[in-house]
């Protein structure tokens, strides 16, 4: 089990769907201020789908690896350096920290479609808005036979920490 006595922890979080009530069909929240919105399929393949269809899944591995945890997280927010230490725990400091904050700009512009906010950051926490995003952890007997987050493989060097923490999640939800 990962270690969370850092106050980073990760918890399980269970489907979300309040929003849908305001959603219309071409996929537009009035929530977001016109923004669309998307779910987030965590059983199977990770996928990040448009309320019109389109696909909005990150094409690199960390960067949906470090979606996936956001959207896993407990108000979908975590300490940066629980980000460094999950992906980039071997690297040198300065690089490693370098490394969250491009991957975390290449996330923003692959998830702008969602609004500008979509993903937030501080100096020591990174956010992600909770009205963009909806998680499916799946639903029925189909869901129940996927594994979760079934495609993540992240062979970064220093990411023993996500494979830890994907390990446990997995375990949480079989």
């Amino acid at each position: 089990v990962f270690d969370c006595s850092h106050g980073a922890c990760i918890a399980p979080m269970r489907t979300t769907r309040v929003m849908d009530r305001f959603l219309d069909r071409a996929g537009v929240n009035s929530d977001t201020g016109g923004a669309m919105t998307a779910e987030a399929y965590m059983f199977g393949p990770f996928r990040v789908v448009g309320r019109d269809g389109s696909e909005l899944t990150p094409t690199g591995q960390v960067r949906r690896a470090i979606l996936a945890v956001l959207l896993m997280s407990p108000g979908r927010s975590c300490t940066k350096q629980y980000l460094v230490d999950l992906f980039w725990a071997q690297s040198e400091p300065t690089k490693s920290r370098a490394s969250l904050r491009t991957a975390l700009s290449t996330l923003k512009k692959e998830l702008a479609p969602l609004g500008d906010d979509v993903i937030t950051s501080d100096r020591y926490h990174v956010r992600l808005s909770g009205r963009a995003l909806t998680v499916s952890l799946g639903q029925g007997a189909e869901s129940a036979q996927l594994p979760l987050l079934q495609d993540l493989d992240v062979e970064a060097r220093g990411s023993d920490g996500f494979e830890e923490w994907l390990r446990d999640m997995r375990l949480r939800h079989s």
